[in-house]
Formats: structure tokens, sequence, C-alpha cells
């Protein structure tokens, strides 16, 4: 018995020494470092555990994000957005996010991890078909980081309940040099309707944290309100960025900027 006391008295003891050791963040969840880092509540609430943990990890050991550039777009605002149909006010939010991720220590920029979510409200739209969605950057100072892109379609039926996977897309639909098309499934079971998509951009040419200098990162969404026969929305390349191809006018499309800063050098 004493022998037992001994073995639980030490292995207590080696515990406290490794939790005084470990640092605190060690044991902090993916969305308790986001939420340090700067993202909103509400913004990774929309967003899956498996997206959330993705873009936690997307950041190195010996990285960090020092700016975040957000944007929210509802389709009642008149602010570049255009809206040619029936959508009822306030039903779609779309986020837009952008970060900066930077050497410890440094301001050298490596990576700007993309993160969008949209969220349709209530019980619409009625026509729920596939959407489309593109992203445009300037090709002469970003590249599509290879294999980063995620994109997930999400349902729930009551508004307490947690958003559940429909689909999901490891690659866009379709790729120029400077943006990315890709796809939302809506959903036809569940009472309300989401996505969310994240991906990385890699500098091309050296650059660091600032605000001498601004490029546009731009989102746009079009939904598919045809009656009955879906438009069957496609993309297309227009010089080195991505634009939709849509036959027909029985679309609504809502779309905004995320002016990001930085400097030259590094």
């Amino acid at each position: 018995m004493k022998i037992i006391r001994s073995l639980l008295s030490a292995t207590i003891s080696l515990v406290i020494i490794i939790l005084n050791i470990v640092p605190a963040f060690a044991f902090e969840t993916a969305y308790d470092s986001l939420l340090q880092y700067g993202y909103s509540q509400n913004f990774l609430d929309s967003m899956s555990n498996e997206i959330i943990e993705r873009m936690a990890n997307q950041i190195g050991n010996d990285e960090e994000i020092t700016n975040i550039y957000v944007k929210t777009v509802y389709l009642n605002e008149n602010n570049g957005m255009q809206t040619y149909g029936m959508i009822s006010e306030d039903s779609l939010a779309l986020d837009i996010s952008v970060a900066e991720i930077c050497k410890k220590e440094t301001n050298i920029i490596t990576r700007v991890l993309v993160s969008i979510s949209w969220d349709w409200a209530g019980t619409r739209p009625l026509q729920r078909f596939q959407d489309g969605i593109t992203v445009n950057w300037d090709a002469n100072l970003f590249a599509f980081y290879q294999d980063s892109f995620l994109a997930q379609d999400y349902g729930k039926s009551d508004e307490d309940e947690e958003w559940e996977v429909e689909g999901e897309y490891k690659r866009p639909a379709h790729h120029a040099q400077g943006g990315l098309g890709f796809y939302s499934q809506m959903s036809t079971t569940k009472k309300r309707t989401a996505g969310a998509a994240i991906f990385l951009l890699e500098p091309k040419i050296s650059i660091v944290s600032g605000s001498s200098e601004v490029t546009e990162i731009n989102v746009n969404y079009v939904h598919d309100r045809s009656f009955l026969i879906p438009l069957n929305i496609g993309f297309n390349t227009i010089g080195l960025n991505v634009g939709f191809s849509i036959n027909g006018n029985s679309y609504d499309e809502a779309a905004d900027s995320v002016n990001f800063r930085y400097n030259l050098g590094g």
C-alpha cells in the first residue's frame, strides 16, 4: 500500500510539474486560439469545427496573425452590391475575413488566410439550387497556395442546433492566376442553410505588414433563383481573374471587397 501511495504521489507531482512547464496556449482549443488572434465569436460560430481546426493549423509555431481585415455584406445594404431578384431583406449575410500570417518577431508576411462564410436566415430562400462564389485578387501580388482550399455546405433544422456538414469540396471548381470559383449546394432538407470556405494566398514578392500599399480581395456570391430548372451557373477566366458564365437573368448577386494593407520589402 505504501508503494502504491508513493507512486500516486510521484505521479501527481509529475503532472503538477508538467502543468507548470507547458505553456497555457498548448491546452487551448483551435477556437480559443483564433479568438485570441482577433476573429469574432459570431464569425467562428458560423463554421464547422473542421474548418476552425484547419484555420488554426495554418499558423506555424514560428508564426502569428498580425492583422485581420473583415467585411460583412447584407443583401439589403447598398454598398456596391447588386440585387436583381426577389430575395427578402436580411436573408443573406456574407462575411469576408482576410488575415496576415507573419513570422514571429518580424513583419514579414508568409501567407494570407482568406475565410468566407454565408448564412441564409429563416426558411428562405425558396429556390435552393447550386449557387456560385468567386474570389479574386491581384495576380501580381499573390498566388493560390496549393491544396489549401476547403469549402463546406451546412444545414440545420432549428436555430439552436449545431450546423450539420452536408457537402465538402477540397478544390475549387475553377481556378485562374488571380482568382477562383466554387459552388455551394444549398440544403434542401433543413430549415437553415449556410456554408463556409477557406484557402491561403502566398505573396509573390517580399511584403511586410503595414499600410502604405493597398490591394483588394473581392468576393462575389450569385444565387440561382430560377423556377424549377437551375441556371447551371458556370465560371470563366477574365484576364487573370475568374468571373461567372450565366445564361439568363434569374439570379441575385452580392459582392464586396476587403482592403488588404501592406508595405513592400522585408
